[in-house]
């Protein structure tokens, strides 16, 4: 997993990270194509935060709505589907 903070930006790869983040509350900004297939998320959130978030993700800290997590999960791939549609 590669992720990138950039001022008050955070990029991943992740779409599990990003699907995490969105239904957490973080606005995602946008998704962009990546190298290859890849596509980056991109949220408004600052490095410090992110850095917390990511790191209670990967020891399983988080606590996140089920049904929200879902929700997001869809949306995500749907927003994807649209975009290779598009490319």
């Amino acid at each position: 997993m590669e992720n990138t903070i950039e001022n008050s930006l955070t990029r991943t790869k992740d779409f599990y990270i990003a699907c995490t983040m969105k239904s957490l509350g973080v606005p995602l900004l946008s998704v962009e194509q990546g190298v290859g297939n890849f596509s980056v998320f991109v949220f408004d959130i600052d490095p410090m935060g992110a850095d917390e978030l990511i790191n209670k993700y990967w020891s399983h800290e988080l606590l996140v709505d089920p049904n929200l997590l879902m929700t997001n999960i869809h949306e995500l791939k749907a927003r994807l589907a649209q975009r290779k549609s598009h490319v």
